[in-house]
């Protein structure tokens, strides 16, 4: 199947699996009204979603791509990783997976210990029970509970006054280092594609992705100006990078994402990826 430009293609999105407020089904259906023709499951960390995600997608005549997006630690900062076509049931990608889990889990106990503390009313309880069905819980199911249990009057709030990173229960992710990502993702049949690289310092970051297998940047995303765009756009064509694109959906109004479909690309892309991971 092959879709027009103007169709295209979201390749970053989220559902209840990770940090997204949606189920697959929802997410579909959202992809569906917005008039895409192909879409992209990039879950933080997991890939739990995958299966019923592409089921529905293809019921729905999208092409789908499966995809995880890595958390890594680089130079003390967290760094994220978009990997298309992947292998989901790859044993060494699986191993990865399930030990992120068990930091995921880990770093919310600290969290909500440290909340404890600041004589916060929360559990750990109160924020697993908020997300059932997923293996990569985060600060945003904290957020969550800390709103329902009125402890805050707003999903900001919460990140404003404790959990964001110049507030008091600032706690990093314990994630693998940029090498054991990168590792993972081609040893699992995958490209590497460095998710809004407008985060980051791209002259630390690059030489070392490079080498390591580097296939693409994610050149279009919500959070990058136009002069950004523009200058990835030509840091891709130089360096023979692939120029990918997605809204990073989550929820309605993400500060740092669009709505579904906000940001597309042509499936020139998918194709572009699907060749370079040989499949």
């Amino acid at each position: 199947m092959t879709c027009s430009h103007r169709a295209g293609a979201d390749l970053h999105l989220h559902t209840y699996y990770s940090d997204g407020w949606l189920s697959p089904r929802e997410l579909v259906l959202a992809c569906v009204s917005a008039g895409l023709e192909a879409v992209a499951l990039t879950d933080h960390d997991t890939v739990k979603g995958l299966p019923q995600t592409r089921s529905i997608a293809e019921a729905h005549g999208l092409r789908f791509v499966p995809a995880v997006e890595l958390s890594v630690n680089f130079e003390g900062r967290d760094l994220h990783i978009l990997a298309y076509y992947i292998d989901p049931d790859h044993e060494q990608l699986s191993d990865y997976l399930k030990e992120m889990e068990i930091r995921r889990r880990h770093r919310i106990e600290k969290i909500v210990g440290r909340l404890q503390e600041l004589g916060v009313s929360i559990t750990v309880e109160s924020v697993f029970s908020l997300a059932p069905e997923t293996s990569s819980i985060g600060r945003p199911h904290v957020a969550q509970a800390l709103l329902k249990r009125r402890q805050v009057s707003s999903f900001q709030e919460a990140f404003t006054k404790y959990l964001g990173t110049d507030a008091p229960v600032n706690i990093p992710k314990e994630t693998a280092t940029l090498e054991e990502a990168m590792s993972v993702i081609i040893d699992s049949g995958g490209c590497a594609v460095l998710a809004h690289p407008g985060f980051y310092n791209l002259d630390k970051v690059l030489p070392i992705m490079e080498p390591l297998g580097l296939t693409g940047i994610e050149v279009y995303h919500p959070s990058h100006t136009e002069e950004q765009i523009h200058a990835f756009a030509a840091l891709a064509a130089r360096k023979g990078l692939i120029a990918t694109g997605g809204s990073d959906f989550h929820r309605a109004s993400w500060n740092q994402s669009g709505p579904v479909g906000s940001i597309r690309v042509p499936c020139s892309v998918i194709d572009e990826l699907k060749a370079r991971a040989g499949k």
